[in-house]
């Protein structure tokens, strides 16, 4: 009997300990997952993550092993995981079921078709527990919503409820948008409604909607206030960001957008432009430009962390000895911060000192970003230690 009872207790323990994390089906396909599903009569729930992708590895590691979304997943779904960039099942997945970003949260059914989705990395467990609830229920998923508003897309309601669900799946929602704001005169901009939508999901400075509220800033500012200046200084910022991240840089348009934001009274927009020059000529390779402007401007408008970035980039593309000497200045300030010293900083210090031709301290600072206490990536370890093989044979 006491063997009995050991066998038992370690049947318990391991059964116990493995309800502490989401048990992730191994090297499955879609369709096994699918089968398994239709046996068990449940969902399929997919991460669908990459390896480089912060917000990825944390809900992994805080969110999946929590006891209770890990008892209620396991007992709810087929779980599965892929990495959307393994050339195999994992771009398949993201191609079928259109992941724009990471992570990206999917439940699918026995068949094969999606019923719930949402993107992004919540902190709070319950969420989780909460999507898990929403996914099940055919009523309020994210496909009923889709089904609902497709069929009859002029109801206000029905726009309203798509509109939350698909902005957090990050698909593409500008046409349904556009549908919406071309139905609208410019009197029925200024209605709460219409202002709800507007300033929530209208994040294009060029679109004639907003174009409207920017030429007519005090109507809209009467009724709305603090709003109006918030809704038309995200507007910009992310305009520029989106103009930034085209594959084809359209420098004419960005110009633009940076020559208009210079005509606006608008202080948080003063406050970032700065930064969008900077950006504009990061972004179309101009480094004298950069260089010459980072000298006149840097000291007042960059951060710690951006020092680091543009002193870095100096050490890679800078010939003059005076913009090296700029991004020593500013490495030294950051080194000298309060938990200053960390391996991506110590590293940048010595790529400048090193293009300075100092290669006894360039060494110095190389071999020290090692030994910061940090737990370094496989891929940082290798690039530094490369660079101090470089240093030594005099590259």
């Amino acid at each position: 009997m006491k063997h009995v009872a050991v066998v038992l207790f370690l049947v318990n323990a391991f059964f116990s300990f493995s309800q502490t994390e989401i048990q992730f089906e191994k090297n499955s396909t879609l369709d096994e997952l699918k089968k398994k599903a239709k046996k068990e009569k449940k969902l399929i729930f997919i991460d669908a993550y990459t390896t480089w992708c912060g917000p990825c590895k944390w809900i992994s590691a805080n969110i999946f092993t929590d006891p209770q979304v890990a008892e209620y997943y396991n007992k709810n779904f087929i779980n599965a995981k892929f990495d959307m960039e393994d050339q195999g099942e994992g771009t398949k997945i993201g191609s079928t079921y259109s992941v724009m970003c990471y992570p990206n949260l999917l439940f699918i059914d026995s068949d094969g078709k999606l019923v719930h989705r949402t993107a992004g990395a919540e902190q709070d467990p319950q969420y989780y527990i909460s999507l898990g609830e929403t996914a099940k229920n055919p009523e309020k998923r994210f496909s009923a919503v889709e089904a609902k508003y497709r069929a009859n897309p002029s109801n206000p309601t029905n726009f309203k409820e798509y509109m939350a669900a698909v902005s957090t799946t990050c698909l593409d929602y500008a046409n349904e948008l556009d549908n919406f704001l071309n139905q609208l005169n410019e009197a029925d901009y200024l209605k709460d409604e219409n202002w709800n939508i507007i300033q929530e999901y209208l994040t294009d400075f060029n679109h004639k909607t907003t174009q409207y509220i920017a030429k007519n800033t005090s109507k809209f500012s009467e009724k709305f206030g603090d709003q109006v200046n918030d809704f038309l200084f995200n507007s910009i910022r992310q305009t520029a960001f989106d103009l930034l991240n085209e594959m084809d840089f359209q420098e004419n348009k960005y110009q633009a957008l940076l020559n208009t934001a210079k005509t606006m009274e608008l202080e948080p927009v003063k406050g970032i432009f700065p930064m969008l020059e900077i950006y504009g000529y990061e972004r179309k390779s101009d480094w004298e430009g950069l260089f010459g402007y980072l000298m006149k401007n840097g000291d007042e408008v960059l951060d710690s962390e951006n020092k680091n970035r543009y002193s870095y980039i100096i050490s890679e593309s800078a010939t003059s000895d005076v913009h090296l000497k700029k991004a020593e200045q500013w490495m030294k300030e950051v080194l000298a911060e309060e938990g200053g010293e960390i391996w991506n900083n110590l590293d940048t210090y010595a790529h400048v000192l090193h293009k300075l031709k100092r290669d006894k301290e360039a060494l110095e600072y190389a071999e020290k970003s090692l030994n910061t206490g940090e737990e370094l990536t496989e891929e940082q370890i290798t690039a530094t230690q490369t660079f101090i093989e470089e240093i030594k044979n005099g590259n």
